[in-house]
């Protein structure tokens, strides 16, 4: 029986995205648990005893915890004269709607989408004699994600009836712009999780991407709930490999019974054909060529080969129109040559 490659590749390709998103999955789980198990330090002058005993004076993944201040100049808020930060993302936004075959769907365009970072340190929120400079925060994670917003507004398009109309007519409506900013304020507690290195000769530490394949994270959020999130990431892409693999497995299953099926009717046809040639052999040996019916080679013949008695019925139309050989020989999916209606089964006839 001949095997349907597109089935086989249709389950082959869920068993390698359950497989890929399940690795995924593993590697996400590692990384929770080294966020989860870094040493932890506070930013008190014991951080600095720690690095001299240790060896080069760096430590390859901790996590350190403080407040934000600027290393040097502060930037400052585009709208609110009294707020600084040390990062500054600025986005306008155009929105509007599109006629796109026939239907109208809303659309947005960013028009700007500025981002500021300046040189900023870690220090300790009670203590701030003791700091920890951040080394290349553009290359760090989830910075971005808890930005404090500073301004947000949005400024509906004052248009006339005639650019109204031609809008409509072009199929490209403007209805606005909204206008954000997002700033990571001066005094704001954040958390930091990289390498901690001492400089031994200026006795400065920062904090910078780690050598090995940890993260280099710098965020708002407390070390537990960077440890949530990430677990909650895990947890979505397993469930999204369960269901390939289920969907997967359900294919293989269900495309096996059905091949298995198909292969016990071919068998069975198979042995029915094998009992009618029997049949017709013993029948043929037992009488003289000219007692031979002479329907056989008229009426009674087989449509399709026409020499051949018809022996067996095409159920569920009833036809009585083939022979056993030549409905064995029937393609796939089997039809009744006379009505062209689906064959359920094939059953033998004896005609008297």
């Amino acid at each position: 029986m001949d095997i349907e490659w597109t089935k086989v590749a249709a389950v082959a390709t869920n068993a390698l995205l359950a497989a890929a998103l399940y690795r995924v999955h593993m590697r996400i789980c590692q990384r929770s648990k080294e966020v989860e198990e870094c040493p932890e330090y506070a930013l008190t002058p014991d951080l600095l005893t720690t690095l001299q005993s240790t060896e080069g004076g760096l430590i390859q993944y901790c996590c350190v915890t403080g407040c934000v201040q600027a290393q040097g100049k502060p930037l400052c808020s585009h709208y609110k004269e009294d707020v600084q930060g040390v990062v500054r993302k600025v986005k306008l936004v155009e929105h509007g709607r599109k006629r796109t075959q026939g239907f109208w769907t809303d659309s947005n365009r960013v028009v700007r989408n500025a981002l500021n970072i300046a040189p900023f340190k870690i220090v300790g929120c009670q203590d701030a004699d003791t700091q920890v400079i951040v080394k290349k925060p553009r290359e760090a994670m989830q910075l971005l994600d808890n930005l404090t917003s500073t301004y947000h507004n949005y400024e509906p398009t004052k248009t006339s009836a005639f650019e109204r109309g031609m809008e409509r007519l072009f199929g490209d409506v403007t209805k606005g712009f909204e206008e954000t900013e997002k700033m990571l304020e001066v005094g704001t507690p954040i958390v930091g999780l990289g390498k901690l290195s001492l400089d031994l000769a200026s006795g400065v530490v920062s904090i910078s991407p780690p050598d090995g394949p940890q993260r280099y994270i710098l965020t708002t959020l407390t070390k537990d709930e960077v440890v949530h999130e990430i677990e909650a990431h895990a947890a979505f892409i397993a469930a999204v490999s369960f269901m390939f693999g289920i969907v997967g497995s359900g294919l293989l299953v269900y495309w096996s019974w059905k091949y298995v099926k198909r292969w016990m009717e071919k068998r069975r046809s198979q042995r029915i054909l094998e009992e009618f040639r029997r049949l017709r052999q013993e029948q043929d040996s037992g009488v003289d060529g000219d007692d031979v019916p002479a329907n056989v080679a008229g009426v009674a013949a087989c449509v399709i080969c026409l020499t051949a008695p018809r022996d067996v019925v095409t159920l569920d139309c009833g036809h009585v129109c083939m022979c056993a050989e030549c409905s064995h020989q029937l393609p796939e999916p089997r039809v009744c040559p006379v009505c062209r209606e689906t064959i359920q089964r094939i059953t033998p006839i004896y005609m008297p």
